[in-house]
């Protein structure tokens, strides 16, 4: 029985971390809580409707230095327009965030994310901003 929770266990957080994840660049910390916290405000954000290949953008100044938070949500699928729900926007960022240190990206079920921490303060883009590919 031991075993099997084991496996489990080992199965779900091979699964869970994403596999993109930058190898230099900056850090989430000193500011990692609040990075950790702004997903939720920036998928409340990104969570919407997208055209086929669209991306948008939301960016989130640290509450410590010269940091800023970057985050990116695509519609992977060339076909259609879909809905991101709010729910798994939260999910994969902070997955990214929690499993990145130096940020990364994840791509699941057609949708691509992307979350980074870069020195420099946010500009006008500090509200969404949207592209089509």
């Amino acid at each position: 029985m031991h075993l099997l929770a084991l496996f489990s266990f080992i199965a779900t957080t091979i699964v869970a971390v994403p596999h993109n994840c930058y190898p230099r660049g900056e850090w989430w910390s000193p500011d990692y809580g609040h990075a950790l916290d702004a997903v939720e405000d920036v998928c409340n954000t990104l969570a919407d409707e997208f055209e086929p290949n669209e991306t948008k953008y939301r960016c989130i100044n640290s509450n410590k230095g010269h940091l800023k938070f970057e985050f990116w949500t695509q519609n992977a699928k060339t076909g259609y327009a879909r809905v991101m729900e709010k729910s798994l926007c939260v999910h994969w960022l902070q997955l990214i965030v929690s499993g990145c240190w130096l940020g990364g990206t994840v791509t699941r079920d057609g949708w691509y994310y992307r979350a980074d921490p870069n020195h420099g303060r946010c500009g006008s883009l500090d509200s969404v901003a949207r592209t089509t590919i």
